[in-house]
């Protein structure tokens, strides 16, 4: 496991990572993932048991596994806090009000201006947390 770690974490990443706090986070990382205790049934990748070395078994087995894991995946899988999920939203939700803001028409010298308010029929009050950009988009539409 030693080689592994150095082979992915120094050779593969390494030499795309400069900054040596980053190449230290990526094998750490690393360590979680490669180690003889993966091997183990139920080895957890995550504090709360929602990621695990599954069970051999067949390919069936394998997928029935995967379509279990949530769907979208949570900052525990990498060692972050689950406020990094809401940051991250955050900043998903404010991406995409600027672009809608931005694809709006301008207001040309002949016309009535109108206020980037009455453009955009979307306030960030009627925003819900776990919408995805996609629910978003259709909603707009």
């Amino acid at each position: 496991y030693k080689v592994l770690n150095f082979l992915g974490g120094e050779i593969n990443y390494g030499g795309r990572v400069t900054d040596d706090k980053d190449c230290r986070l990526i094998r750490t990382i690393m360590m979680d993932y490669m180690n003889p205790n993966v091997l183990q049934t139920n080895y957890k990748f995550s504090p709360s048991g929602a990621y695990i070395s599954p069970n051999a078994g067949t390919r069936k087995d394998y997928l029935k596994y995967i379509k279990g894991l949530p769907r979208f995946g949570n900052p525990e899988i990498f060692g972050l806090h689950e406020n990094a999920a809401i940051i991250t939203a955050q900043a998903e939700t404010r991406d995409i009000l600027e672009t809608i803001l931005n694809s709006q028409p301008r207001s040309s010298a002949g016309s009535k201006e109108q206020e980037r308010d009455q453009l955009v029929p979307v306030s960030y009050t009627h925003l819900r947390a776990h919408e995805t950009r996609e629910d978003l988009v259709c909603r707009l539409l």
